[in-house]
């Protein structure tokens, strides 16, 4: 006999997959829906305990029929137990890449050396401006490979600009990205590599450079913080708990939020007005802004768990950095 559950007990995975049977329908159902996710029901400002479906709609609207109306509660059976989950519906923007164009204030454009994560980067020629996220790399035969990682739109902004969303690249075909980025100051003399390879799909927003000179530390020193001290998937616990994060991006330095939800379908737009859907992204409080993208999201122990791949005007998205690691084949170069 089942049982029926209505309390803050309920687990995240069971409305994550609530969502993912049912989103398709609800997209139809419900107009001016930008995105669901599961995280905290909030109240105003407020983060409450309760584990809820969060609705997002760019505008709310009262006059429509309650049929088009999201429920407070939704039904659903999981492992044979029934739940009534609880829902939330809140306003926001559609969520955008965070490259910056053109002229922007940067606080943390460049002028480091050695460079480091967290700092500026484009593409030679290029004013799409993002965040150096990572040093990473690959072993062969006890030799390793050392590679600057970033989000696509930002190493591979000129391809995506054309539509084109996946590259491999040698070294010869000179596909360089300095640091500073160009809207920086970054010139040819600022070279620290040359994109290899880079994936913009369903999964990943995600290229690496090969670095070309040794000028690259793996370390992000955050006020009080260093990391990466090593690397984490994200618990559904994370998110129940609201836990604190940080990031040091190129354009608003070093910010602090905490973890809001897990949304297992996101719709992200590109400067271009390229438009895809990325799967399993974590949202945070907003901490980003244009030309943040690339940028690593952390713990305060160091742990590094994510790289911001875009944001709305209520929160920052990144990319899981556990299925960075095992879709590229790389790691993380620790601190």
């Amino acid at each position: 006999m089942s049982q029926n559950v209505i309390d803050d007990a309920i687990p995240i995975k069971v409305l994550i997959n609530c969502i993912e049977e049912n989103s398709a329908n609800w997209y139809n159902r419900f107009n001016n829906l930008i995105g669901i996710s599961a995280g905290k029901k909030e109240i105003g400002v407020l983060r409450t305990n309760v584990n809820a479906i969060i609705f997002e709609f760019e505008q709310k609207l009262t006059d429509v029929p309650q049929s088009k109306q999201v429920p407070p509660f939704i039904s659903y059976s999981y492992n044979n137990r029934s739940y009534k989950i609880p829902t939330d519906v809140i306003e926001d923007t559609p969520a955008t890449a965070d490259t910056s164009y053109g002229s922007r204030d940067s606080l943390m454009g460049g002028n480091f050396f050695p460079r480091r994560p967290g700092t500026g980067i484009s593409r030679l020629g290029n004013n799409n401006g993002g965040t150096i996220g990572l040093k990473v790399y690959r072993e062969t035969n006890g030799s390793k490979e050392y590679y600057l990682l970033s989000c696509y739109h930002v190493l591979c902004a000129p391809e995506l600009q054309n539509n084109i969303t996946e590259v491999n690249y040698s070294e010869e075909d000179e596909k360089s990205v300095i640091c500073p980025a160009l809207e920086d100051g970054g010139t040819k003399e600022d070279i620290l590599g040359n994109v290899t390879e880079g994936s913009l799909n369903f999964e990943l927003d995600i290229a690496l450079a090969k670095i070309s000179k040794s000028q690259l530390a793996p370390q992000i020193t955050f006020p009080d913080i260093i990391a990466p001290l090593a690397t984490a998937e994200i618990s559904d616990s994370d998110i129940e708990d609201g836990r604190v994060v940080y990031l040091a991006g190129k354009s608003s330095g070093y910010q602090k939020g905490y973890l809001r939800s897990y949304t297992p379908n996101k719709r992200i737009t590109y400067n271009n007005n390229y438009t895809i859907y990325l799967n399993g992204l974590y949202s945070t409080t907003k901490m980003s802004t244009f030309g943040d993208s690339g940028a690593a999201l952390f713990y305060e122990d160091g742990t590094v768990i994510g790289i911001v791949v875009a944001s709305s005007a209520r929160s920052t998205y990144v990319i899981p950095v556990s299925r960075i690691e095992k879709r590229i084949k790389i790691k993380v170069s620790l601190a």
